[in-house]
């Protein structure tokens, strides 16, 4: 036995927001994260996927690039990529520049703003976009 939900408007009841809100599923389902993943992955290991949703596969490209690969494509190679990492240093950042990215696949670098590439203890990565 099988049921189908159908929704066109979603409307806030909250009282604290002053409730009455509306917002079209669509919008709501266009805004939502479509692949995220914790990992582990630094220049002297390989990665550790610690949890994750719609990835099927992650590569150690390189020192520190971790290769993401979707179980679900997107609809096209434009999606929004986000990412934080863990750690003390204050001059590190997440990279997603790379010649390689597909509607299926994405790539993360952590970079040190003064020594260049580096190991990050943590990266935190997720994909904003349509499905295919």
């Amino acid at each position: 036995m099988s049921s189908t939900l159908t929704v066109t408007n979603l409307t806030s009841t909250n009282l604290t927001d002053g409730g009455g809100k509306t917002s079209t599923f669509a919008n709501v389902v266009k805004g939502a994260v479509k692949t995220w993943i914790c990992l582990e992955n630094t220049s002297t290991t390989a990665i550790v996927e610690l949890d994750s949703f719609n990835v099927s596969s992650t590569t150690d490209v390189s020192n520190n690039d971790s290769q993401i690969d979707m179980t679900n494509a997107m609809s096209n190679a434009n999606f929004c990529e986000l990412g934080t990492h863990s750690g003390t240093a204050l001059d590190r950042f997440i990279s997603f520049v790379h010649t390689s990215k597909t509607s299926s696949r994405m790539f993360a670098t952590a970079y040190d703003v003064t020594s260049g590439d580096v190991g990050v203890n943590r990266k935190n990565i997720c994909a904003i976009g349509d499905l295919a």
